[in-house]
């Protein structure tokens, strides 16, 4: 899993969308956005930026409000299953909810990412996540706010880049 952490207006959405375009199974895959943050109107505005027409015609956007963590999980078992999408951006992870009762926002963001890295080897796909950290911290400080609040993401298997 791929996260993504950067401020405010750092350039996060774009820079964690082209992470994901470059890791595509084949060129013909696509990449599914769950835009959280942006309306679907405003991404494709970003995206038509970014890529020509034949690239857009490979991008699929959700821009579901708050969408549980749990249908994520089913419809990129199910866009995976048919072989057109290899590569999921979620944009950004705070915004997401779960079906659970947590009485503990970090808990329930740790139970998120668990989840997510679960259903990304299970269907052997890439998910890029994208977090927000406070552009007032140094890059120590950004660390240990990630691992504070989203768990101990900066594993082996895992790959964390701040913009």
């Amino acid at each position: 899993m791929i996260f993504l952490a950067g401020s405010e207006a750092s350039g996060k959405t774009k820079k964690a969308f082209a992470y994901g375009w470059k890791e595509r199974k084949t060129s013909e895959d696509g990449v599914l956005l769950f835009s959280l943050q942006h309306e679907k109107k405003e991404m494709w505005k970003i995206l038509q930026s970014m890529y020509g027409q034949e690239e857009l015609s490979k991008i699929e956007i959700d821009d579901t409000p708050a969408i549980m963590v749990e249908r994520m999980a089913e419809i990129t078992a199910q866009k995976a299953e048919n072989g057109a999408i290899s590569v999921f951006v979620i944009d950004e992870v705070p915004m997401m909810t779960s079906r659970k009762n947590f009485t503990d926002r970090k808990e329930e963001l740790r139970y998120m990412i668990g989840l997510l890295k679960k259903c990304e080897k299970k269907e052997r796909v890439v998910i890029v996540a994208v977090i927000p950290v406070s552009k007032y911290c140094t890059e120590m400080q950004k660390k240990k706010e990630v691992s504070t609040c989203y768990g101990e993401i900066e594993k082996p298997e895992n790959c964390l880049v701040f913009v």
